[in-house]
This record gives C-alpha cells, structure tokens and sequence, in this order.
C-alpha cells in the first residue's frame, strides 16, 4: 500500500464522523478527487485504523467490468446475508430492513466503498434510501465526482500534494536524504500526484544508477500516467492525446475532437497534475500519451488539425511541420505551403525543418521541372547538415541537368557536389552549359583544390570583383603559388567582414581562413575563426562547424600542440561523418597521423592510415596532406623508400600545379631529411637547395633551439622571459623559414641552415 503523505486532516474528520455516527442514525462521507490523488489509500488506511479501535467495517471495491451486475456491491459488503435476488422496489425494502437489522445487531458499523461511480444502481439505491437513514453507520465511498444519489455529511476533497508532501511520500521507498533531493524536481514531473510521484520513486529503484539529484522516468511512470488517465474517462484520453500531439499550437480542440466543452477535461488534466497551463509537466508524460495512439489514428487527429490550421490561415511553418507528421500531400495547398516554410527554415538555419519539408514538397510536385529544383534545394539543405546524406540525389539531378532541368545556381550546387565527392566526369559532361560567371569561380576552385580538373575547365580569366566566393578563391591561389603579399592578407580580413554563414557547398569565409593558415598567419586566422562562430549565433551548421574545427586542427598542430590538434581533428569528424568529408577527408585524416606521430604513438597513426579514402583524394589539394603525413609515418617507422616515395610525389604534383609552397606541405624539408636517413646528404642538400631558407632572426633562433631540444613552449617562456604566445609567433615564422611542419625537423634543419 502506498504511503499516506499529507493525509492527517482528511483521517481525522473521517474519524469525527464515525464517532458522530453511533448517536443514531447513518452518516455519509464522500471523498473525491483527480484519479492519482490517494483516495483507495486514504479509504483502506481509514478501514484499518477504525477496525483497530474495535468498528465492524465491511468494504467494497467497485469495478466498470461489474457494474452491470445487480446488487453486486451488497454482496461484497454483506456476504453472510446473500445471496441477494431481485432489485424491484419492494425487494430492495426487503434487502434494506436485513442489513439494518444485521447493523443493529452488531454495533457500529462503517461500509467503505471505492470507486463507487461504478457501482450498480441498485446497491445504491437501497444503501441511500433503506439504511443510511435507519442504521447507526458510517458510509464512506470514494468517486471522482460528488455522485447525485447522495447528499453527504462530509465532502472531503483531496488535494495535489506539495514538496515537502512529496518528499513525505518518497520516503517510505528511498533513503530520506535522497527523498528531499528528489523532491522538487518529482514534484514538478508529477505535478503533486501520489501516484505519479510513487511511480517516479518506483523507476528510480529500478535505476541501474542512482545518481543523486536526478529523476528517473521509466515503465512506472508510464504505466502510471496512462492509468490516471483511462480513470478519467475516455473524453479526458482523447483531450490528453490532442494535447500531446498538438502541443500549445491554436487548434481549436473542441472541433477537433467534437467534443463540447474541452476546457472542462483540460482543467481535469491540470488537476490530476500532468498539465500546467495547456503543457505536459513533464515530456516523458507526454511520450507516454502518445503511445497509446495507434498509427492511424495518430495520422487521422493530425490531418484534421493540419486542415484546421491552414484554414485559419496558421503559419506556414507550424502547418509544414504537422503536414510532416501526416505524411499528407493530396491536397492542392500542400506544396506551396511547404515550399515556404522550407524557404523560412533555411533562412533561420533550421536545417532538419527544412530538409524534411523539401522532402515532402519533392513527392507532392507534379511538375518534372519545379520538383528538380525542390530536390536541389533538398540537396542544399542536406549538404549543410553532411554532404553525404544528399549524396543519393546526385545521379538523378545529372540526368536532369543533362535535358536541361537545371541552371543556374541550382546547377551549381549539383557540380560542387560532385566535384567534393570526386566525381569529375559529372562536372566535365556539364561544364559547357555553366554561365560565364559561375565557370570562372568554378576554374578558380579548380585551380586551387582539384587543380588536375584545370586542364579540362582551363584556366580563369575574368574574375567576379564583386563575388565573394571567386574573391576569397583569387586570395588563396595567390598565397599557393607563392605571389601573397600584405595586400593579400588585408584583402581577406576585409572579405571575412562581410561574410555570413549561408547554406551553400562553396563558402568563402572557410576559404579566406585556409588561405590565412596556408599564409602562416595562424593567429589571425584563430582570430577569425573565433569572431565567424560568435557573431553568427543560431546560423552555425554541421558541416560548417565540422569546416572550422578542421582549420583549427591544422592550426593547433602548427604550433606544436598535437593534442589539441587532435582533438579539434576527432571533433570534425564528428561534426561532419567521415563519408560527407568526400574527397577532403585527407586533411582532418592528415591532421591525425601527423599528431599521433608527434605524440609518439604509432598504433594511433596506423589506425588513421588504414581508413580509407577516395581515390580523388590523391588529386587534390587535400590529398597533398595525406601523402605528405602518410610519408611521415613511413619514415617514423624506417620505411625510407616509401616515406622518400611519398615526398617527392607531394613535390611533383606541388610543382606541376604551381603551388609549391612551404605553407602547403613542407615535402622539401621532409624528403632532405629521409635522404640524409637513407646515407645520401648530396640529395638531401640538393633537394634544399631548391627552396633555400629564409635566415631567422636572433630571437626566432634562439626559440628554435629550445624547441628543437624538446623545451615546451612554456618552459621556453620561462628561459627566455617571453609569453607564450610570443614562442608560438617566432615558431610559426621558423616553420614558415625553414619549411618544416613539426619539432622534429628543426634540430636537422638548423644544423643545415
């Protein structure tokens, strides 16, 4: 039996009235309240209690499954005078004189009966008109509404308990110091319900860990809420049902549901403690009322309320997403309604909105041309969650485009997508019907990130001044090929001020931020990295997110803090699935082998190479560093020829491309040095010799050499009574100067310089 919390007052009349009861003739009690709210506890404590001070108490429990049957709660209370037969009038005198007689003989008396709305007429009849008024007898029942048949002596209403009742409740099942911890938020899921709040201490038990202050919604909880609401009657479920379905939206429920005044169940629901003002107290109440709907009659509530909410001129957005939940789209409004709350979606960066809304605009548009470019638009939202998802679309979208069911910038979309996942002979079977504009930023793009597709593209030409894409493009091809200067770097803080986050495949400001790493001006591009992800709150997206995590691996792992690298690396890939990576899955991957290496740990580094990536990868820019890192494990681990083998491929492709800069990969200092390993230091000389170093200054040196000894940079802030960051600035120069990636290196090329 569940422990009575914040019950004395209610005992105590109840016992009042029983003593008032054997001064003569019946008294009636009546006990009401919400289903949950204690009532069979109170009932069976108050039995218990007055047997114990030596009253004949008879008890009944009523059930809906019985109440057809008559006078079978006559039979429960007074078994030793049935059986009963016949209900007639003259036959419940009959039935009324033998109880009243029975009560005579015994002394007082108290009849309880529970749930007594669901008791049989005649039973009632013949305890209100034949016995309360002729016996010495204390009638208690308990109904969740004052039943007509009686006029009560005592109305007892019981009320949703408070914290500290709670608290009072949820100590008879756990310790008490975790009762009153548990309390408040219990009170809040249970909204002061016994049963709910028993139930939530019962799932708390059950818990495999009981981590204090945090409650615990499990099977009890949910079994509890369905069961106070099927008591309430079968308006009181659906009302609940609609409201766990629609939530707060302004669906008039009474012509939804057909019911007249569902304000009457609403307050029901708030009494019972599962609603406050129109919500569920707690999801998990709320998940617990829809699983009792079944699926077509969850899909039939929410098509009329999302035919509701279009003709009362609803917005787009909230009709959009009940229109998702139903799946619906015969009627003629469908598509035009979700062609614009997909459009808002995108605008507010709701990209999961967006891309379900497409998805359905998609099968309910029945022109060929408009529903190409709704699954292009499907695409564009997908790409900005992870470009892999919208992988699928690609081989329909080429067919489209190839009879002319794309242009402009939906064509776009579709070659860039292509171009990230290696899939060059798409963009080459569609490079002759992209717009002049658009070709030139796609050359530029080419020339600096898959610069083997410039052959087939040629080379750019006239470059949009105003476009910031062909702009941040133009920036980086400058510091690849060695021609940036301070102008360059001034250009791309100007462009990264007028940058925003938009759901697009090409974004310039991730372009400005490698060109600045590339450009060795890491703590600029940090700099801006950090202001792009403040000053756009709410507008951030996977991908975009798992792009900058990615700059900052590089950056991390350029100023020597390889754990930090690698996590920034792990966190891109998290962001963003190693698939939506396409072929620029080399850099993060790059990133990882790179720091493994520095840490020392090979296993690690192994691991990162055995993943796999596509075979466009090696035709990119990305794939440079995954050569170059892959030979750094080879060499780490005494494969010379291979490591060697690796280097000088990162050279020849460097060369061939025109972007043989240090700041991209540094395969000079990398390939001297396994020259040197494999006993031929003419090569490795001559190899340098090629790209001389720039001379360091004093303080550069004098940090180098610490470096180079295996000093962190904190340790050579102390010696040299320089900060920090003043060590990581002179070390990102040296790196730049001596064309070297990691500590490693220095000690050979300082010896050499």
């Amino acid at each position: 039996m569940e422990k009575l919390a914040e019950r004395d007052i209610e005992l105590r009349r109840l016992h009042d009235e029983l003593a008032g009861s054997t001064l003569g003739t019946g008294r009636l009690a009546v006990v009401t309240g919400p289903p949950g709210s204690g009532k069979t506890s109170l009932l069976n404590e108050f039995a218990t209690q007055a047997a114990e001070r030596g009253t004949l108490v008879s008890s009944a429990v009523c059930s809906r499954a019985e109440q057809d049957r008559p006078l079978g709660v006559l039979a429960q209370l007074f078994p030793e005078l049935s059986p009963f037969t016949g209900a007639s009038e003259n036959a419940l005198a009959i039935h009324g004189q033998q109880i009243c007689s029975l009560l005579d003989d015994r002394g007082p008396r108290c009849v309880v009966i529970d749930d007594v709305q669901y008791a049989d007429t005649a039973s009632l009849q013949c305890l209100s008109r034949f016995v309360l008024g002729s016996a010495p007898v204390l009638l208690v029942i308990s109904t969740c509404a004052t039943h007509s048949e009686f006029q009560p002596e005592l109305h007892l209403r019981l009320p949703l308990l408070s914290v500290n009742g709670v608290a009072e409740l949820l100590s008879s099942l756990v310790d008490e110091p975790v009762a009153h911890r548990l309390a408040p938020a219990c009170h809040m899921a249970s909204g002061g319900n016994p049963r709910l709040a028993h139930a939530l201490a019962e799932d708390y038990q059950a818990s495999a860990q009981h981590v204090p202050c945090d409650l615990v919604t499990g099977d009890a909880y949910r079994k509890a809420v369905v069961a106070c609401l099927h008591r309430g009657g079968p308006d009181l479920l659906r009302v609940a049902s609609a409201l766990a379905l629609l939530g707060d939206t302004e669906v008039p429920l009474d012509e939804l549901l057909g019911i007249e005044d569902v304000s009457l169940a609403v307050s029901a629901l708030a009494d019972m403690g599962l609603v406050s003002y129109g919500r569920f107290a707690h999801p998990a109440a709320r998940t617990a009322v829809l699983g009792t709907l079944a699926t077509d009659v969850r899909a039939s509530l929410n098509l009329r309320a999302v035919r509701l909410l279009h003709e009362r001129g609803a917005p787009a957005r909230l009709v959009a997403e009940h229109l998702i939940a139903t799946n619906h789209v015969e009627d003629d409004w469908v598509l035009p309604v979700l062609e614009e709350a997909a459009e808002q979606a995108l605008e507010h960066n709701e990209l999961h909105l967006a891309e379900q809304c497409l998805r359905l605009a998609v099968r309910a548009c029945p022109d060929e041309r408009r529903r190409t470019s709704l699954l292009v638009g499907l695409l564009r939202a997908e790409w900005y969650i992870d470009p892999a998802i919208g992988a699928r679309h690609v081989p329909d979208l080429v067919t489209a485009a190839r009879r002319g069911l794309l242009a402009g910038w939906d064509l776009m979309v579709l070659i860039y997508q292509s171009l990230w996942f290696g899939h060059v002979d798409n963009v080459v079977g569609l490079a002759g019907i992209v717009p002049r504009p658009e070709l030139e930023v796609l050359r530029l793009w080419s020339r600096c990130f898959l610069p083997s597709l410039t052959t087939v593209l040629g080379p750019p030409a006239d470059v949009p001044p105003d476009d910031l894409r062909a702009q941040s493009l133009l920036a980086l091809k400058e510091v690849l090929s060695g021609q940036a200067d301070r102008a360059t770097i001034g250009r791309l803080d100007g462009l990264l001020e007028r940058c925003l986050p938009t759901p697009q495949p090409l974004q310039p400001e991730l372009i400005a931020i490698a060109a600045l790493v590339y450009a060795g001006e890491l703590g600029r591009a940090r700099s801006w990295i950090d202001r792009l992800l403040d000053g756009a709150p709410g507008r951030n997206s996977p991908s975009w997110e798992g792009g900058f995590a990615a700059q900052q691996a590089e950056i991390s792992l350029r100023l020597g803090r390889p754990e930090e690298a690698a996590r920034w690396a792990n966190d891109s890939l998290t962001c963003m699935s190693p698939q939506g990576w396409g072929i620029a899955i080399g850099r993060p991957r790059a990133v990882l082998v790179l720091a493994a290496l520095e840490l020392g740990d090979l296993d690690e580094a192994a691991d990162q190479l055995h993943h796999p990536v596509p075979p466009a990868t090696y035709q990119s820019l990305w794939g440079l560093h995954y050569v170059h890192a892959r030979g750094r494990y080879h060499l780490a681990t005494g494969n010379l020829h291979a490591a060697l083998g690796d280097f000088l491929r990162c050279g020849d492709l460097m060369t061939e491309w025109a972007v043989d800069h240090p700041g991209l990969v540094p395969w000079r200092a990398s390939a001297a040095e396994a020259y040197r390993l494999l006993g031929r230091p003419d090569r490795a000389d001559a190899v340098r010799a090629r790209f001389p170093a720039s001379p360091l200054t004093d303080a550069e040196r004098r940090v180098a050499v610490l470096a180079a000894s295996g000093h962190p940079n904190r340790s050579i802030s102390r010696q040299l009574h320089i900060t920090v960051s003043t060590v990581e600035q002179h070390l990102t120069r040296t790196y730049r100067k001596l064309n070297v990636t990691c500590r490693e290196q220095l000690a050979d090329r300082l010896q050499l310089n």
